[in-house]
């Protein structure tokens, strides 16, 4: 991952536990508000899950990177929806056709994280 994200830059994440521990030299907005006081006092619950998601604040902030979790479908078919509601709803939002795929790796047989970089607008 580090040779994808240099040092200094902002990247916006839903694991940010393990990703920063890595990734020292990088700065980290979590998307699930387990960490940030905005997303966790006025960010959006869907269903069960104890993430919360403000999509409009994340991109906001202008993170120059994205990482965002994919998982297959009964179909084979990766997607957002199905990783957690936070990678859907950060995609589905209008700040996302301002990033553009850049890199992707397998994790396990039915995941996949995906690093989106800002383009040059």
């Amino acid at each position: 991952m580090n040779e994808v994200i240099q040092g200094g830059a902002l990247a916006a994440s839903g694991a940010c536990g393990i990703m920063p521990y890595y990734m020292k030299d990088v700065k980290f907005i979590d998307m699930v508000g387990l960490t940030d006081r905005v997303i966790a006092k006025n960010g959006n619950r869907s269903g069960m899950w104890f993430e919360k998601s403000l999509p409009a604040y994340v991109y906001s902030l202008n993170p120059q990177w994205i990482i965002m979790w994919k998982k297959s479908n009964n179909g084979g078919e990766y997607e957002f929806r199905n990783a957690a509601p936070v990678y859907y709803e950060m995609s589905q939002s209008p700040g996302f056709s301002n990033y553009s795929l850049q890199r992707s790796y397998d994790v396990l047989h039915d995941v996949k994280i995906e690093f989106y970089k800002l383009k040059d607008i």
